[in-house]
């Protein structure tokens, strides 16, 4: 009888162990889960990240240190597919003129807000050989700076604003044009990268 008892509560002490044991599995991968805060993309590690701004050719990253664009072509596929990348579809819009490219989401400016003479004169971002380059705005200035891609029909394209002190990496190509504006959307300057990871100091 009293090997019964204790045969009882040894299997009962084993059952409790298991299911200890699992749950502290199951928590395990929940935690892994909540705290996937960096990533690598094109050996660059980007540490408590979220996505921002997503065209048909680039996503932005919000990281530790700042903010990045990203090329989707460097993303794994399964980002691709997320953001619904179309590797056919841009090809077709890079071979295809200005005019017949795809609308992408344009800022909206104040009507009195000071235009670049590039603007004016119809200035767009071209890339024909497609060579991958890198260019990088560091605000020293007392005043917040906002970034803007000229696409392909010279229009402005928002990448976000730069706090004094602030910076921001963004993978961009050869022959496409950056412009900084204050914060009130006049323009500043315009700048290309090159065939270095540039860096451009605003003040």
């Amino acid at each position: 009888m009293m090997c019964s008892v204790f045969r009882k509560e040894l299997v009962t002490m084993n059952i409790f162990r298991v299911a200890g044991l699992a749950c502290l599995i199951m928590t395990g991968v929940v935690l892994a889960d909540e705290t996937n805060t960096s990533i690598t993309i094109d050996g660059v590690t980007f540490e408590d990240y979220h996505w921002g701004t997503i065209t048909p050719t680039t996503v932005s990253i919000i990281h530790k240190t700042g903010v990045a664009t990203i090329p989707l072509q460097k993303l794994p596929v399964e980002l691709q597919h997320k953001f619904g990348y179309d590797p056919k579809s841009v090809k077709e819009e890079r071979k295809a003129p200005p005019s017949a490219a795809n609308e992408n989401t344009t800022a909206i400016i104040a009507p009195t807000a000071q235009k670049h003479p590039a603007e004016i004169a119809g200035i767009v971002s071209s890339s024909p050989v497609s060579i991958a380059a890198t260019i990088t705005f560091l605000n020293e200035g007392k005043e917040v700076r906002r970034i803007y891609w000229l696409d392909y029909k010279g229009a402005r394209q928002p990448y976000g604003e730069l706090k004094p002190g602030e910076k921001s990496e963004h993978h961009t190509f050869l022959g496409h044009a950056w412009l900084v504006t204050d914060p009130h959307d006049n323009a500043l300057g315009l700048y290309y990268p090159d065939g270095q990871k540039r860096v451009v100091v605003l003040e």
